[in-house]
């Protein structure tokens, strides 16, 4: 299989990872397995989304910012002074993956435990 990029393939991994779940895990009111399984799903999946949105909302926004700032006649200097407080919170914005890789492998480990047990106790 061939991705256009890095992300389009974690992309592609994560929604049919979370159909499956989703599939799987079914309408148990009575069951809190399921329902934890399907809220740390959740959780991954928007903190990813979030994530990558902001993040390309944000880098699109200091662009544009920058090249109005160039447009009306600004130096460089300037603009990027002009800038530097937004430079800064969009490359902390850059770090959400510090974030959201622990959320991701806390749901595989749990992925993973669920199929060891039920290889061990089928």
């Amino acid at each position: 299989m061939v991705f256009a990029d890095d992300h389009s393939g974690n992309e592609y991994l994560a929604w049919v990872g979370s159909i499956m779940l989703l599939v799987h895990a079914g309408i148990h009111f009575n069951a809190v397995l399921p329902w934890a399984a399907t809220l740390m799903l959740l959780i991954a999946v928007a903190s990813g989304l979030v994530g990558k949105y902001l993040l390309k909302k944000a880098n699109e926004s200091l662009k544009g910012k920058r090249q109005l700032f160039l447009d009306s006649g600004m130096s460089d200097e300037e603009a990027d002074k002009s800038l530097f407080f937004d430079s800064i919170t969009v490359d902390l914005m850059k770090k959400w993956r510090l974030a959201h890789m622990p959320i991701t492998l806390v749901l595989g480990i749990l992925v993973l435990l669920h199929i060891i047990s039920i290889i061990i106790y089928n």
